[in-house]
């Protein structure tokens, strides 16, 4: 009996010694994913403060749509968060930063379409890793998956028990050039229950999905107007930016592009999508009458170019 509680406790110790020494492969890789919009042949990554620390080393990889590593040679960085990086042929890497804010950070390719790469970030404060960065050393893996800015996913038409028609009165003297107004999203959206509503009855809260929205404009036919260079989008009475979608972590990002207005809040614990920001106002231009356009708007818990299930529909037609 004595001999079998040694031999027990010496094979627990063991045990334990020989599970220090798995592979992070093993153990599991923390992994994360991400959505980013590209603009040619660069793409803006921010807050890179939510994946790194000044305590890590980073490496970044360009992966083609067969999952085959990419020769980055006549590609560049603008904004490195740390001088000193080095550009390996197939990735990037960095020593540990001094500093990391939610700056801009830029990754432009020698010409061709960053969109149709898919980036990873690998992040490790081990020693080994600067040397030969790979995912058995890594502590945390981030998947970015790039969506052109002109191509941003769109939800598949959708009609059910989740939908609505809604008639949105035009003055007859503002019809050239007029303009439509949202402004009642938040109480059909609450009443829906996909998110909880806050207690206080100001927003949604995003702490259990994320919250995803897309307006479109379509023609009386229904068939959507694809060069909406000349309207104008309002959030809030903001004009929605054309450029790029903005930092959706602390707050409803929107982003304009040809084909509509496409705004997501990405899921955070006690974080909301506050009800004023759910008022937008849509402009056709000077040339065009209102009241030939609806506008269609989308939204779902599911990000749309993963999964194009939508949770509900509502069209806004002027009259």
């Amino acid at each position: 009996m004595f001999k079998s509680k040694i031999f027990n406790s010496v094979m627990r110790y063991m045990l334990v010694a020989m599970l220090a020494l798995l592979p992070n492969a093993i153990w599991g890789l923390t992994e994360q994913k991400a959505v980013n919009i590209a603009n040619g042949s660069s793409v803006t990554f921010k807050g890179l403060n939510n994946y790194i620390t000044t305590n890590d080393y980073t490496a970044w990889f360009v992966l083609d749509a067969s999952g085959n590593n990419v020769d980055i040679t006549g590609w560049s960085i603008s904004n490195s968060y740390r001088d000193g990086f080095e550009n390996k042929g197939t990735y990037w890497v960095f020593p540990k930063p001094y500093y990391v804010g939610d700056g801009p950070f830029v990754i432009t390719t020698s010409g061709t379409d960053i969109s149709q790469y898919t980036i990873v970030l690998l992040v490790s404060s081990k020693e080994d890793f600067k040397n030969a960065p790979s995912e058995a050393n890594a502590e945390k893996k981030i998947t970015f998956k790039l969506v052109s800015k002109d191509e941003l996913p769109t939800f598949k038409t959708y009609s059910g028990s989740n939908s609505a028609e809604k008639l949105v009165t035009v003055a007859d003297d503002n019809l050239q050039g007029g303009s439509i107004s949202i402004t009642d999203l938040d109480k059909t959206l609450a009443d829906f229950g996909i998110w909880d509503k806050k207690s206080d009855d100001t927003g949604l809260m995003v702490s259990k999905y994320p919250f995803y929205l897309r307006l479109s404009v379509v023609d009386k036919d229904g068939n959507p107007v694809t060069d909406l260079s000349g309207f104008t989008f309002k959030k809030n009475g903001s004009e929605i930016s054309d450029t790029q979608l903005g930092n959706h972590e602390w707050g409803l990002a929107c982003y304009k592009n040809a084909k509509g207005v496409y705004c997501l809040r990405d899921k955070k614990e006690d974080a909301s999508v506050s009800f004023t920001d759910l008022n937008f106002t849509i402009v056709c231009p000077s040339d065009k009458k209102i009241d030939d356009y609806n506008v269609v708007v989308y939204v779902g818990n599911e990000q749309p170019s993963i999964s194009d299930n939508l949770d509900y529909g509502r069209t806004y037609i002027g009259r």
